[in-house]
């Protein structure tokens, strides 16, 4: 599955103090990276609201930040580079040397075979494998295994050290590559939010829902921890993403539209962010619901449609 129509930012981190600068920059815990980890993050402001979120990992003695969304280089340089003082911290923006895509794990089983020694089976979620063996100057592809949109699938990334165009690299899995359409589709089933979709700086991490992913409460300080710790205290926020299973009324003679708003009787009580559409009749979605409709099983109604907050499609 590759990503045509959603855009991806890749920035890279070096400098000797890469590592403890981004650790009071991200949620999540960067020195996992050193053990060959992706981690999943959220970059937020003083306040704790949401700038980005996306993935982390360690190449070629530096970090590497990608995140789903064109154009966030600029706002993520600027917001990053002011908290930088004496600390050896090399910001760059590498978008245009790295081709991203979503590649069903089992249309990669053979090249790990040939890659690696250790059994696939070993090979879990969390880890980021290196499929080829570059040199400071090679081309060369990893793989992100988080379960960003279920275990099934791997974000590859082809990285080109030149000019060189990477057509040749990715060019023997394009003819399986899904629809942007099935790309939204599986990330609405697993509950990815994205940019400017989703969520906006607006949110703070814990609406999105990914805390036992994206947020460690165990590192030391980082920017907005404050916000996120008291948050995590009291245990609640007063809205969050969730997913939805959404059937036409029995009057309704038009299709849900994204924004569309949630109700319980009368009080409105969230809307639609994201949509996905299974028969006729029937939707996949991610919303935000409020505080008083977040238990699995709540029914609301939108406009000619009934909704029902579900764990799992």
């Amino acid at each position: 599955m590759r990503i045509e129509k959603y855009p991806v930012t890749t920035i890279q981190i070096e400098g000797k103090d890469r590592v403890k600068w981004l650790q009071g920059m991200v949620t999540n815990d960067v020195k996992e990276t050193i053990d060959k980890r992706s981690v999943e993050c959220f970059v937020v402001d003083v306040k704790g609201k949401v700038l980005a979120h996306g993935w982390m990992f360690e190449a070629r003695e530096s970090l590497i930040f990608v995140t789903l969304g064109a154009d966030q280089s600029e706002r993520l340089l600027s917001h990053w580079d002011r908290y930088i003082i004496r600390e050896d911290v090399v910001l760059t923006d590498v978008s245009s040397n790295w081709n991203w895509q979503f590649i069903a794990r089992v249309d990669i089983l053979a090249t790990l075979h040939a890659a690696f020694d250790q059994n696939v089976s070993e090979i879990l979620p969390g880890m980021l494998l290196m499929l080829n063996e570059p040199n400071d100057e090679s081309d060369f592809r990893i793989a992100i295994t988080n379960d960003i949109i279920g275990i099934e699938y791997w974000l590859i990334g082809d990285c080109k050290s030149s000019e060189t165009d990477t057509d040749a690299i990715t060019s023997t899995v394009m003819a399986s590559n899904e629809s942007t359409s099935s790309f939204h589709a599986s990330r609405i089933k697993h509950l990815l939010p994205l940019i400017g979709i989703d969520f906006d700086n607006k949110n703070l991490p814990q609406e999105l829902d990914r805390d036992s992913k994206a947020i460690s409460f165990k590192k030391g300080c980082y920017l907005g921890q404050e916000t996120i710790a008291r948050l995590d205290a009291l245990g609640q926020v007063q809205k969050k993403l969730v997913r939805l299973r959404i059937e036409r009324g029995s009057d309704s003679v038009t299709d849900p539209m994204v924004g569309e708003k949630l109700f319980i009787a009368d009080k409105e009580t969230g809307w639609i962010t994201s949509l996905s559409k299974e028969t006729s009749d029937k939707w996949i979605a991610i919303g935000y619901v409020r505080r008083s409709a977040l238990a699995i099983g709540s029914k609301l109604t939108a406009n000619g449609f009934d909704a029902t907050v579900v764990s799992q499609f």
